[in-house]
């Protein structure tokens, strides 16, 4: 029998579930690559994960990976209920919080930054803490702009 570890988080009214371990490794020198490798090789582990009856259709979650650029401080395969995704807002805070409690991001008292791989690019969260707890995140994402309507 195999056991997934993750943890599950709800995040502006939207659940996430991040798989810390359990799964095998995602090969691949990008994010894109890892995720066209989990597409072809993980989706069951997917399924298992994100579907009834641990889950349901509307779940979204990630493989926690490790960062492909160095300056990173950790990297995500976005998942959802029909397959992965580039990117998700609510769990690349998520993410952050987990970096946070699992020790993979040093925490100073105020302003600090996260800094996820997705396969959209490098994403930056800010962390702010009060008291030595988080007390908000927020998500900066890539320029976007309409090609056309």
């Amino acid at each position: 029998m195999k056991t997934l570890e993750y943890l599950d988080f709800h995040v502006a009214g939207e659940p996430f579930r991040l798989i810390t371990r359990g799964f095998p490794e995602i090969i691949g020198s990008t994010m894109a690559e890892k995720r066209h490798y989990a597409t072809a090789h993980l989706d069951n582990l997917r399924k298992i994960a994100l579907l009834e009856p641990r889950g349901h259709d509307d779940m979204y979650g990630g493989f926690l990976t490790p960062p492909v650029n160095e300056e990173s401080d950790l990297g995500i395969v976005f998942i959802h209920g029909t397959g992965m995704s580039t990117m998700c807002g609510h769990g690349a805070i998520a993410m952050a919080r987990a970096a946070c409690e699992l020790g993979i991001a040093t925490l100073k008292e105020g302003m600090n930054t996260v800094t996820l791989d997705a396969p959209s690019g490098s994403v930056q969260l800010a962390v702010q803490t009060e008291g030595g707890k988080i007390s908000d995140i927020a998500l900066k994402n890539d320029l976007s702009f309409a090609y056309a309507l």
